[in-house]
């Protein structure tokens, strides 16, 4: 299981295709969460940072 932003959902889709073609991949939205988690701008610094 993963929870990913909107934005990374076409990367991982296009990984996990390419990775196994006959993979089973369900997509359910979430109503609510807690806890820690980055927002759209700290995935962004986050991304820069381990470039």
């Amino acid at each position: 299981m993963v929870v990913i932003s909107r934005y990374e959902l076409y990367e991982l889709e296009h990984v996990v295709k390419t990775v196994d073609p006959g993979s089973f991949v369900n997509l359910v939205s979430t109503v609510d969460i807690e806890g820690n988690f980055y927002d759209e701008t700290e995935q962004l610094k986050a991304r820069q940072e381990q470039s």
